[in-house]
């Protein structure tokens, strides 16, 4: 048995002998590959656990993955995931001192280095621990050489003229209705848990968290219910949003703070409370901070007098299909009023004035993501079919969203077009590259490709794709 010691109050142990050098970048690449793993994992107190969906990697501040979803022992878990290689890691970082790493719910190591089963967080919170090494289908050595000579950059091994390029969109464009239709899937599903509003006014609490924020918007709509806002005026609204997340704590330095201020003890300072510290600003554009998120939050339910289903059903018939898309867009950016036009953060003013609290490009997001899945989901509504179709029409139709790394690299890489040419796709076809990236190319699944699926004679019309 090895010899024990003490860092702050765990009991430590020293990892192995024979396990070679394994940087954390790498053990976050393991857990992106589930064919590298033996399933299920399991936690050092036994518990079962399944991985719904690995999260996003965090290039920023706190811990290593965040917005995962896990299934522990049957029972669903979203929060952020921390690795290291050797338990005592947690306490020799201090993550036990930092809330950033209260909202961990799986501790992933190489080795295990503690007599505890478990790490702690600020808050006293227990994260359970899974020792990853026991869970590999090869050795740590042989992994360790594999991921060693691994390119940091990879290509896509398809042939630059089979299939044609024709071929390949008409590949991603099914890939799109894959992806919208689960979107749609997932909506209705929350839709018959919560309700419509509420499911709404979720999705678009996730959307304006972007992956930064994700979990602690979570976090903040299960502390305020879309029924603790009914009946609210605005400034009301956001008082009890903003006092909720954390961010009417400090003392006030100006007239509006300080109204809301109490404000917010009038209507929920009782209630549970985030801490600021859970908020990640050090990667918010200018203008896009979480404070203005939540505010745009509060102002959205307001301007929609929570029947927000109803009132983006109206939109989605107002004009045609592939006409003006700004009214539509419009609806979900939130004016900021006369304090938050000028103002980033609470009682920090700033020099340049917002005409909305959520950006064109957010707002093209929500469309996409949030408001056409909603109406596909309810069309068991009076004329739900018609909406229904109508909904897919405009998702056919959308302008283009944002560019970024997944859709550049499928496009030069997977579909072979000119540079920047991603950006100018609609958002239809940008949704299929992202489909395409995350189900394969990231995971390098290229045996799984529905591209190299259609280059047989048999798919030459493509891979057969729903």
């Amino acid at each position: 048995m090895f010899s024990c010691w003490r860092i702050e109050e765990a009991a430590v142990c020293p990892s192995p002998r024979f396990l070679p050098a394994f940087p954390e970048e790498w053990l976050c690449r393991v857990w992106e590959r589930p064919d590298l793993l033996r399933r299920p994992l399991r936690t050092l107190d036994g518990r079962r656990v399944r991985i719904l969906d690995p999260g996003t990697a965090n290039s920023g501040d706190g811990p290593d993955f965040l917005g995962a979803t896990l299934e522990e022992d049957g029972t669903p878990r979203r929060g952020a995931v921390e690795f290291h290689f050797q338990t005592s890691d947690w306490y020799a970082h201090r993550h036990h001192t930092d809330p950033r790493y209260d909202r961990v719910i799986l501790h992933v190591v190489l080795n295990h280095s503690l007599r505890d089963f478990y790490v702690h967080t600020s808050a006293q919170g227990r994260v359970p621990v899974v020792e990853l090494r026991t869970h590999l289908r090869t050795s740590v050595g042989d992994l360790a050489d594999r991921l060693a000579s691994a390119p940091r950059k990879w290509e896509c091994p398809l042939p630059v003229d089979d299939p044609t390029v024709a071929v390949r969109l008409g590949v991603v464009d099914r890939l799109a209705d894959v992806r919208f239709l689960r979107k749609a899937e997932a909506a209705g599903e929350q839709r018959r848990l919560l309700g419509e509003d509420e499911a709404v006014y979720r999705m678009l609490a996730d959307a304006l968290g972007y992956a930064d924020n994700r979990e602690a918007f979570g976090q903040l709509v299960d502390v305020v219910p879309l029924d603790r806002l009914r009946g609210l005026d605005v400034e009301d609204a956001e008082a009890l949003l903003l006092g909720s997340a954390g961010f009417l704590a400090a003392r006030a330095n100006d007239a509006h703070t300080a109204a809301q201020q109490k404000q917010w003890q009038a209507l929920g300072a009782k209630s549970p409370t985030l801490l600021r510290e859970q908020w990640r600003f050090s990667r918010s554009r200018h203008g896009n901070t979480p404070v203005r998120r939540v505010v745009a939050l509060a102002r959205l339910v307001q301007e929609h007098e929570g029947q927000f289903v109803d009132r983006l059903a109206e939109l989605a018939w107002q004009g045609s299909a592939d006409g003006d898309w700004r009214p539509r867009w419009r609806s979900v950016q939130a004016k900021p009023g006369e304090y938050w036009a000028s103002h980033l953060d609470v009682g920090k003013p700033s020099a340049r004035k917002a005409r909305h609290l959520v950006g064109e490009t957010r707002a093209r997001d929500i469309w996409v993501n949030v408001a056409l899945p909603m109406l596909v989901a309810a069309a068991d509504t009076e004329n739900g079919e018609d909406t229904r179709r109508r909904a897919i029409d405009l998702f056919h139709g959308h302008p283009p969203l944002q560019s970024n790394h997944k859709t550049r690299w499928v496009a030069a890489q997977a579909l072979r077009l000119p540079k920047k040419a991603d950006a100018k796709q609609q958002a239809k076809a940008q949704q299929g590259m992202l489909e395409l990236y995350d189900g394969c190319c990231e995971p390098r699944r290229c045996f799984e490709c529905p591209i190299q699926a259609a280059r047989s004679p048999a798919g030459e019309d493509g891979p057969g794709l729903p």
